[in-house]
Formats: C-alpha cells, sequence, structure tokens
C-alpha cells in the first residue's frame, strides 16, 4: 500500500512537471508569435494554445512514465527475489519493453550467483565432511598414544626431521597468511580507489551534459549570428546600389555645374555671380563623387570581411556540431564506465570479505602448524625429556582436537547459511 502511494505521489508530482514545462514552452511559441505578428499575449487563443501544450505534455509524460513503470516493477521483484535467496527464477524478459537490454545481463549474474553459492555450498559439505574425518582420526590417536610413547625413542631421528620440515611449513604458512592479508587489504583500498573513481566519472558525466548542453546553445547563437552576417551582406549590396546613384547624381551634378559656368563665361559681367555659384556646385558635386567612391569603397570591404565572417561561422557551427557528436558519445561511454566501475566494486567487496575470512583461517593454521613444530623440537630433545615432552603432546592435541571442534562449528553455521540459498 505505502509503494503505491508513493508511486501515485511520484506520478502527480510528474504530471505537475511536465505540465508546467508544457505551459513553459507553449509560453514562449506565444511571446515568439506575439513579437511577429504583434498579437495580444493574454488572448483567449492564446490561453488555449497554452493549455493545450500543457495538456499534450502531460500525456506524453504519463505516456512515457507508465512504459518505464512496469519493466521497474519486475526489476524490483527479480532483486527481491534474490535477496529472498532464491537463485532459480530468471527475469522475464518480456516484462521489460525498453528496458529489455538489461535483462541479460541481469539473468547472466543470476546464473554466475547461483554457481558460486553451488560451489561454495559444495566446498563446505566437503569441508565438514574432512572435519568429521580430522575427528574420528583424533579419537583414534587419543588410544593409540600409549604406543606412541613406547616407539618415541626409534622415532628420535625422524622428530629432528620432522622439527626442521614443520619450521619450514609454518613460515610458510605465516608468509601465505601475510600475503593473504595484504591481499585483502589491498582489495580494500581498490574497493576504495573504485568507489571515487565512479564518484568522479558521475562527475565527469554530469560536466559533460552540461558541456552539451551550453554546445547546443553556442550552436543555435551562430545560426542567429550567420543569418544575421547574411541580412548585413544584402543591405550592403542595397547601400552600393543607392551609392551607384549618389555618384551618377554626382556626375551629372558636375556637368551641369560646368555647362552652367560655361554659360555663366558668355555672359560676361552680368553672369560673374552665377559663375561662382556653378564653381562652388561643381566642387561639392565633386566632393560628393569622392565621398560615394569612398563609402563604396568602405562598404565593399565590410561585405568581403562578413562573407568572410559568415564562412567561418558556417565552420564554427560544424565543428560544434561534430563536437556534440564526440561529447555525447564521450558520454555514453563514461555511463558504460560507472556502470563497470560499480559491478568491479562489488566484485572487490566480495574479495576482500572472502581475503579476510582466508587470512584468518591462515592464522589459525599458522599457530597451529607452530605448535606441531614445537612439539617436534621437544620430540627430538631426547628420550631424558618423555614426559615432558609427553605433557606437550597432549596438550597440543588438546588444541587440536579444540580446533577440530571449531571448525566443526564454523562448517556448520557455513552450511546453515548456505541453505538459506535455493539453487
Amino acid at each position: 500500500m505505502n509503494a503505491n502511494k508513493e508511486i501515485r505521489k511520484t506520478l502527480v508530482k510528474y504530471c505537475l512537471r511536465t505540465f508546467a514545462q508544457g505551459v513553459s514552452i507553449g509560453a514562449a511559441a506565444v511571446l515568439v508569435n506575439g513579437l511577429f505578428t504583434g498579437e495580444e499575449l493574454l488572448s483567449l487563443e492564446n490561453l488555449g494554445i497554452l493549455l493545450l501544450v500543457g495538456l499534450g505534455t502531460t500525456v506524453v509524460g504519463v505516456s512515457n512514465f507508465m512504459a518505464y513503470a512496469k519493466p521497474f516493477r519486475e526489476i524490483e521483484g527479480f532483486i527481491s527475489t534474490i535477496a529472498k535467496g532464491d537463485l532459480t527464477q530468471d527475469i522475464r524478459l518480456d516484462q521489460l519493453g525498453s528496458l529489455k537490454r538489461f535483462g541479460i545481463p541481469m539473468n547472466g549474474m543470476r546464473e554466475a550467483l547461483q554457481k558460486l553459492v553451488s560451489e561454495v555450498k559444495l566446498t563446505s559439505d566437503q569441508v565438514q565432511a574432512s572435519i568429521d574425518v580430522v575427528q574420528r582420526q583424533m579419537e583414534s590417536t587419543r588410544s593409540d598414544y600409549a604406543l606412541i610413547l613406547q616407539n618415541l625413542q626409534t622415532m628420535d631421528s625422524g622428530m629432528r626431521t620432522q622439527s626442521v620440515a614443520a619450521a619450514e611449513s609454518a613460515k610458510a604458512v605465516d608468509e601465505m597468511a601475510q600475503g593473504i592479508l595484504r591481499i585483502a587489504e589491498t582489495s580494500t583500498s581498490a574497493s576504495t580507489e573504485a568507489a571515487e573513481a565512479a564518484v568522479s566519472a558521475v562527475r565527469s558525466r554530469e560536466d559533460l551534459s552540461g558541456m552539451n548542453a551550453q554546445m547546443g546553445r553556442i550552436r543555435e547563437s551562430f545560426g542567429t549570428l550567420t543569418a544575421t552576417i547574411h541580412e548585413l551582406v544584402g543591405r550592403t549590396q542595397e547601400i552600393s546600389g543607392f551609392i551607384q546613384s549618389i555618384r551618377g547624381i554626382s556626375e551629372q551634378t558636375n556637368m551641369l555645374a560646368l555647362n552652367a559656368g560655361i554659360e555663366a563665361a558668355r555672359a560676361g559681367e552680368q553672369g560673374k555671380g552665377f559663375a561662382v555659384v556653378a564653381s562652388e556646385i561643381r566642387k561639392l558635386a565633386t566632393q560628393s563623387g569622392d565621398s560615394a567612391q569612398k563609402i563604396g569603397d568602405v562598404i565593399g570591404q565590410i561585405r568581403t570581411n562578413s562573407e568572410q565572417a559568415s564562412s567561418a561561422m558556417q565552420l564554427s557551427e560544424q565543428e560544434i556540431s561534430r563536437g556534440l557528436s564526440v561529447v555525447a558519445s564521450t558520454e555514453m561511454t563514461i555511463r558504460r564506465i560507472l556502470e563497470a566501475f560499480e559491478h568491479i566494486n562489488d566484485q572487490i567487496r566480495e574479495m576482500s570479505a572472502v581475503g579476510e575470512q582466508m587470512a584468518a583461517g591462515s592464522e589459525e593454521v599458522a599457530a597451529t602448524v607452530d605448535n606441531m613444530a614445537g612439539t617436534a623440537r621437544h620430540s627430538a630433545q631426547g628420550i631424558s625429556q618423555i614426559v615432558k615432552l609427553t605433557d606437550n603432546v597432549q596438550g597440543s592435541m588438546d588444541e587440536v582436537s579444540g580446533a577440530a571442534e571449531r571448525l566443526e562449528h564454523m562448517g556448520g553455521k557455513l552450511s546453515e547459511l548456505m541453505n538459506r540459498f535455493k539453487v
């Protein structure tokens, strides 16, 4: 019931969020339309558009939510089954929908875990059987202890050799225990580093997502700027036409002023004033023509620069598009790396736990071997220490018997834990 309430609560929040996003998109569309058409923003038609866009976005969002709800329930049931110890049930691929590609590795994980538990269970049974054999042998050894005492003198030479071998075995077992302990420590350190690397991968993926969005906005800005530059080139062409017209008018004015000066010269004294005016007009016409020529040169340079800038913007936009593709590919790669880190981290934790258990067992074995080596050394001291040797051997046998009982208890506990799994 609580899970259903949580799902409904999540669905309501998701609907409200998607509706708000739809209204925001509709508002942006209405605002842009109003800027171009000059219509009133709060008209009934625009409000209807806002409502329709919001409802449409909500419907699409709910359909997507429902499409993924069923696969996640199937995944949750699969994980719960494994958590309860049942390793015989595969996840149903036909219930995963678009998440079907995750079902195959999940089933592979279940099969691997089933195989591991089966092997551990088999090993546990074998260890338990071996412990029973050891206990029976210990009882038999106790009954034969008197016979061993009678043969101690003949075993003196052999005990010396055994003492050396036991010392070497103790050293080897101790080195093995130290190596296993270092493996456990290294596994723990590797687990920590893997977790830190996973955190860094998550941050890198978030940074790449932000970079992807920023580059998308830059590409849109470049598109707008390219269109503006194209419009500027068109305007410069129009201005060049106007300048040509001005230069034509200037040349005509210059010719008219020249003709007027000639006519004024013919008029003599009466045309002097008019000749001065005609000369000034000709100067102004010449200056206007020169200015128009300079403006035309500047406009030509602007047009050339604008065309070069447009080409550069197009190249930049293409590079940004390729960069977006690379960022998207890199983001996908980091996502796969993050999944691999999580899987590796789980395996390392398991290795660390097993290593610690093995190290503890190796330390007990090393202690037992040390005791045996000490017993062998004492036995090699000779017949004069037979009584003391007997006491030491008896104590060692008691310790071995106690260790066997502890191992039997641990084996029973391990078997009990393994029986919780259904394979």
